[in-house]
């Protein structure tokens, strides 16, 4: 929860966190690939930048 939490926060990118799935998703998070890939290819650079 803390990972979608900050990653909103700092990067105004939002994922689902698995645990609103279920039990077995605890521990992931969940995408929605909605947009056109030209808007998440800039999504997942990011995502790494935040995770660097």
């Amino acid at each position: 929860m803390r990972f979608c939490v900050d990653l909103v926060e700092n990067m105004g990118v939002a994922v689902a966190p698995g645990a609103g799935f279920g039990k077995a998703g605890e521990g992931y998070v969940r995408f929605a690939l909605v947009h056109k890939p030209e808007v998440l290819s800039r999504v997942v650079e990011k995502i790494a930048k935040f995770l660097d």
